[in-house]
């Protein structure tokens, strides 16, 4: 007997042209982080932009938690 597992799919289409992924349900995050990866260049993203774009959310996740570690919301200068 065949086991049929879930599976996910995502899908996106722009520019007239739609690309599809489908996977095990199953998938961690850098496993659906790889399938986005694969959409946005299916889609004429470049690589390098893709790379930009995660290092710059990292970065403002990174500022946002060591802020939220340390009980700030602002600068204290923000007003002027």
């Amino acid at each position: 007997m065949e086991h049929h597992k879930d599976v996910m799919e995502v899908s996106v289409t722009a520019y007239g042209k739609t690309i599809s992924i489908r996977q095990p349900d199953d998938v961690d995050i850098h496993e659906f982080l790889d399938m986005c990866k694969s959409l946005a260049t299916g889609i004429g993203y470049h690589e390098e932009s893709w790379r930009e774009g995660v290092i710059d959310m990292a970065d403002e996740y990174t500022a946002e938690e060591v802020m939220e570690r340390r009980g700030y919301m602002g600068y204290p200068f923000d007003s002027i």
